[in-house]
Formats: C-alpha cells, sequence, structure tokens
C-alpha cells in the first residue's frame, strides 16, 4: 500500500468512525451502580410531602453554550451543588406551586428507570435544583430539560433516573426562571405542547 493508498484508507475510517466518537463523547454519562437502583431509591421523592421548605436554585446555561456559561459564571453570584453550578439566590416555592410540586415531585409515576443504552443529548446539565428539607435533612432533586432525567439526593443516597413528566414539571418551573440569560436554546427549552380544547357540544 503506498503512502496517497495508506492516506485514503485512514480517512475512510475516520469519517466511518467519526459518529461514533461523537455519540460516545455527547451521550449521557452512565449512572454508577449505585444511582441506578430505581426501586431500592425511589423512595427519596416521596419525602417532600414532609417538607418544612421547598427552594428552587436556577442552573446556569448549558456548557454547550460556552460563552454564555463563562459570563453567567464570572458576573453572578454562583452556588455548587453535587458538582453543578446553580445561581446563589434561592427562590422559595409560593403557595399556590406547593401543592402541585409536592403531588408531582412525590409520584413515583414521575420518573422511570434509566433505559439500557446511553441517550445521545450531552451530558447531564440540571436546569433546576429543587431543595426540600424536613427537620435536619436536606434533599434535592436536579432536573434537566435537555436529557429528560433527574438526580435525586438525600441522608447519602441518590438516585439517577428518567423523568416521565417533564412537560408537568416544565409547566411548574418555568415561572422560576429568573437569572439565566436567554439564548438560542432558553427558554425554548422549557417549552411544552399545548393542551388541545375540546369544542363543547351543545346538547340536542
Amino acid at each position: 500500500m503506498d503512502t496517497r493508498q495508506a492516506a485514503k484508507y485512514v480517512r475512510n475510517l475516520w469519517v466511518a468512525f467519526t459518529p461514533i466518537i461523537v455519540f460516545a463523547i455527547t451521550a449521557c454519562s452512565p449512572p454508577t451502580t449505585n444511582e441506578a437502583r430505581f426501586q431500592q431509591n425511589k423512595w427519596l421523592f416521596p419525602t417532600i410531602r414532609d417538607a418544612d421548605q421547598i427552594v428552587i436554585y436556577e442552573g446556569l446555561p448549558d456548557k454547550f453554550e460556552r460563552d454564555i456559561f463563562e459570563t453567567e459564571r464570572r458576573a453572578k453570584s454562583t452556588v455548587d451543588l453535587h458538582g453543578f453550578p446553580f445561581y446563589e439566590l434561592s427562590i422559595e416555592v409560593n403557595k399556590v406551586d406547593r401543592s402541585g410540586l409536592v403531588l408531582l415531585l412525590g409520584d413515583e409515576a414521575s420518573y422511570a428507570p434509566l433505559p439500557t443504552l446511553a441517550k445521545a443529548c450531552g451530558e447531564f446539565h440540571p436546569d433546576y435544583c429543587i431543595q426540600w428539607s424536613v427537620g435536619d435533612q436536606v434533599y434535592r432533586c436536579l432536573v434537566c430539560f435537555g436529557c429528560g432525567e433527574v438526580k435525586a439526593f438525600g441522608t447519602g443516597k441518590a438516585l439517577h433516573c428518567d423523568l416521565a413528566a417533564r412537560d408537568q414539571f416544565k409547566r411548574l418551573l418555568r415561572q422560576y426562571w429568573k437569572s439565566r440569560p436567554a439564548s438560542e436554546f432558553w427558554p425554548s427549552s422549557l417549552a411544552v405542547p399545548e393542551v388541545p380544547i375540546e369544542p363543547k357540544v351543545a346538547s340536542p
């Protein structure tokens, strides 16, 4: 094989394997064995029913919006929660939303075990963190709308699972958009399909 043939062979290999490499880089990182134990750790969610206080933190722009992410991190006060950056300002959930959020977050049907194969959605990057306290114990649920996944933490346990009720969470959380700047991807990521209104038919 001469030099030109060798170069062409390498080029063809690169073309063939590039999609696989890109998928491997952009797919969500697989959870650890402990985090993936849905049946064992789903009890974390119903603890919100006994919450003394519920607050919400907004996540910074996704890291693929590198310029906006870095600008916000330099200009705004932030806090690190479970390895992810959030705006430092916490927003207390109002009384009107509290009951709906407790019902939604505390319902096992809002979640599902992660699929076996990784998703090609980029790394898990939470848009919101819902934090609640029960006595001295603090629980958190990190919500990533891009991947449609959540990570829950409390009492030394962690759970990474699918978010089955993604649209319902969007409807509740989008009104807590306060600090994150608008961009090509935000707040469009909070868009949900409108529920069609059935026309009323007059009784005969």
